[in-house]
């Protein structure tokens, strides 16, 4: 490994590849760059931050300098991939079928959520941004209709850094209404909507696959408050889900399990939060509970004692060995929390204790993608997908154990 670049980029990458096109081995003006240079490792400063008109001037449509480019459109967008199945059986099972485009609206968060290393303390550690800053509305049409061209039918917007007050997008949905950008939308809200918002989302994105995806992650007020940036109560969720019902607006919910200071009473508060939502919010698809994982720069990563949370993952190193081993990235969190259970002593066995948990009463595993079962039916589906591979892969190592004959020949 010859250098790193570090925070954002863009112009780094160029000053980079400019300086080494005119024969210079002095990288010493090249921003952001950790380099090596004759067995010493030099540090450039953290000095680039892209501005409002550097973020503007980029363009994040050139899809043409992708090799094969048509591949990662229409191949790729939420995939839920089987592994031993090819990639054209999974993209008519596993994926919603529509090519989903990221869309570039910002970049920043004015909150810090505990286990996120993408608010502010921690951009300002890892990229030095302390701001946020959005694309001009033009600039951000003009990526959706490029995308469009190139066969783009969903767009994905994870960028919601001010909840209560969506001036932005209550400029750009209009816009696209003007220009008739007939598409639809993946939303993550950060925190809960506002009525205005559900109402502008609704007239631009009315498509059946358009959805707004909130994150409560826990049944728990307190815990909440304690992890995410933009809290909110459980009655404040429940009006916003009415408000959703109200308006025909699609939603997903995402929770989560294993965070620091939850007790068993939290466990329980979620389980009854989340049996509320099925039964009384027809707009929820699906609810889903996922596992957490240790990002690096987190404020739960930066100072694991604060938290009561034990990390396997605390440098560099810990990391790239880590994502570039035989393991799955999913098969550890990188941490555990002593005394979450009881006789529970080391991060495997937290990790198997709490994916236990998670398979017997949050499981939402369903054949067709983008729906979440109830825990129920969802563990007898994955029981049984698990029962389907296990008697393929028994049959396959049987195949190729068996000799036969034929012509004298074996």
């Amino acid at each position: 490994m010859d250098g790193i670049i570090r925070g954002e980029a863009e112009l780094p990458i160029l000053e980079l590849v400019k300086t080494l096109k005119e024969g210079k081995d002095d990288l010493f003006s090249v921003p952001n760059l950790s380099w090596r240079r004759r067995g010493r490792v030099l540090i450039n400063p953290l000095s680039y931050i892209a501005s409002g008109e550097e973020l503007n001037h980029l363009c994040f449509t050139n899809f043409p300098l992708l090799k094969n480019y048509p591949a990662y459109i229409h191949m790729t967008g939420h995939p839920f991939n089987v592994m031993g199945v090819s990639t054209k059986k999974n993209y008519p099972r596993h994926s919603p079928k529509s090519p989903v485009f990221h869309l570039p609206v910002g970049r920043g968060c004015p909150v810090q959520c505990t286990w996120c290393s993408g608010g502010i303390s921690s951009q300002k550690t890892i990229t030095g941004r302390k701001k946020v800053l959005f694309r001009d509305i033009q600039k951000v049409l003009e990526s959706i209709q490029e995308a469009v061209s190139y066969g783009y039918e969903t767009f994905h917007i994870n960028f919601d850094p001010s909840p209560q007050n969506p001036e932005y997008f209550l400029e750009l949905f209009p816009r696209m209404r003007e220009e008739k950008l007939r598409v639809e939308c993946f939303f993550e809200c950060y925190g809960l909507p506002t009525i205005q918002f559900v109402k502008s989302f609704k007239e631009t994105f009315p498509g059946p696959g358009s959805l707004l995806i909130l994150s409560p992650e826990t049944g728990s007020d307190r815990l909440r408050k304690a992890h995410k940036g933009f809290a909110y109560t459980n009655r404040a969720l429940f009006e916003s889900l009415k408000q959703l019902e109200q308006h025909e607006v699609l939603s997903d919910l995402f929770f989560t399990l294993g965070i620091p200071f939850e007790e068993e009473e939290d466990f329980h508060q979620t389980l009854r939060l989340q049996s509320e939502i099925r039964s009384r919010y027809p707009c929820v698809r699906g609810i889903r509970t996922c596992l957490l994982g240790m990002e690096p720069g987190s404020p739960w990563h930066m100072d694991p004692e604060e938290f009561g949370i034990v990390a396997s993952l605390r440098n560099f190193m810990d990391f790239y060995h880590y994502h570039s081993g035989e393991e799955s990235p999913f098969s550890s969190a990188g941490y555990w929390i002593p005394g979450y259970f009881e006789g529970v002593k080391n991060e495997e066995h937290f990790k198997k204790t709490l994916q236990e948990i998670k398979c017997h009463h949050f499981c939402f595993f369903h054949p067709i993608v983008g729906k979440s079962s109830h825990p129920y039916w969802g563990k007898k589906l994955c029981d049984f997908s698990n029962l389907y591979w296990k008697t393929k892969e028994c049959l396959k190592r049987k195949r190729g154990n068996s000799t036969w004959v034929s012509n004298g020949r074996v």
